[in-house]
């Protein structure tokens, strides 16, 4: 966890990726800033040399067919092709609040296409097995919904889908 303290300035974050340890996941607190990058092409491609597994930001980077190609993952507000400044200030290992979440070193980070989640470290557990159920249901479920069509387009059946 990282919070920036000027907007759009990311020397701290420097020091932060460097220092990262392999399969973290960097959650930076950007104040929501779109004015200016806090990261592109450079950053994240040192932040993957030193094996961090994704960077969460509440605020703009730039270099987007870049990072892109890289096939690293970059959840950002948005793309700016302004650079990031350079004034100094910053906290690692902090509490913070990225994008209106409260995020606290150790939390699970988890992103996808769809976007990410923050699961505080106490509830991680319990997180998982729900997952896992959720997951099984959801398996079976299309399974179902796979034999009736099936069924449907053969003419066996004539009774409505049922909602579950």
């Amino acid at each position: 966890m990282f919070v920036c303290y000027k907007p759009s300035d990311n020397v701290s974050l420097h020091d932060a990726i460097y220092s990262a340890k392999e399969g973290y996941v960097l959650v930076i607190d950007g104040k929501g800033e779109t004015s200016h990058a806090y990261l592109g092409e450079l950053l994240t491609r040192a932040a993957k040399a030193v094996g961090l597994k994704g960077i969460v930001i509440d605020g703009a980077v730039r270099d987007k067919e870049k990072l892109g190609a890289l096939g690293f993952p970059v959840f950002a507000k948005g793309f700016v092709p302004n650079g990031p400044l350079k004034l100094g200030g910053g906290e690692i290992n902090v509490t913070i609040t990225c994008g209106d979440v409260t995020d606290n070193p150790g939390d699970l980070v988890v992103g996808d296409a769809d976007g990410v989640t923050i699961v505080p470290r106490q509830q991680i557990e319990e997180v998982f097995l729900k997952a896992e159920k959720k997951l099984e249901y959801e398996k079976n479920r299309i399974l179902e919904i796979t034999l009736y069509e099936e069924k449907r387009k053969r003419g066996e059946t004539q009774e409505q889908l049922k909602r579950k």
